[in-house]
């Protein structure tokens, strides 16, 4: 979120990384970013699957929920969401900000039987879980779903992907070093 951060509209802009096999993880995984909400609706931050249209594809997501019941305002990780619905999601119970001048570290891990939510360094929700996550040829997408929708309005920031589950402890760590201070995170440390 320094001088680097992407910003986009909410309507038109989105990024997106092409398919690779490095993206593929079925066991284990961590996605982390910092974020900076401008609007309440349902938005993509960090996604590798589809929820709907004319080709829903299983995967794994980090969004924003709207501002409707039952799970306002929330930031939630979910998998496989196109054949389980649900069932493998776990909300935030902090509320997102939606004023366009707040921060917020989010962070997801899966480690094979936990899924793992944080808020801020803090773990705000887990869930025990035994799931592959599904694989799929989409490109991973900061801030919308592939297929133009769901988009995010707001800045991004220090989007990270891992291979494997980050401990509470690297969680807290990763935070620290991003870019909500300006310090610089030694990749080799995870």
């Amino acid at each position: 979120q320094g001088t680097f951060a992407l910003r986009v509209d909410g309507s038109t802009q989105y990024a997106s990384v092409p398919d690779a096999p490095s993206l593929d993880l079925t066991s284990t995984i961590t996605l982390a970013a910092w974020i900076k909400p401008e609007q309440n609706t349902t938005q993509d931050l960090v996604k590798k699957a589809n929820n709907g249209g004319a080709t829903p594809t299983n995967g794994y997501e980090i969004t924003l929920s709207a501002f409707t019941a039952p799970n306002v305002q929330k930031v939630f990780v979910r998998f496989n969401q196109v054949t389980s619905g649900d069932t493998y999601r776990v909300n935030s119970t902090t509320l997102y900000p939606a004023d366009g001048l707040t921060w917020m570290h989010v962070a997801a891990t899966y480690d094979g039987a936990t899924i793992r939510l944080y808020v801020n360094g803090v773990q705000e929700g887990s869930l025990a879980a035994s799931i592959t996550i599904a694989t799929n040829t989409l490109p991973l997408t900061i801030g919308g779903q592939s297929d133009g929708t769901r988009k995010y309005k707001g800045a991004v920031d220090d989007v990270r992907v891992y291979g494997r589950a980050l401990s509470a402890a690297e969680i807290v760590d990763l935070m620290a070093c991003g870019g909500n201070n300006g310090a610089s995170c030694d990749d080799g440390v995870f």
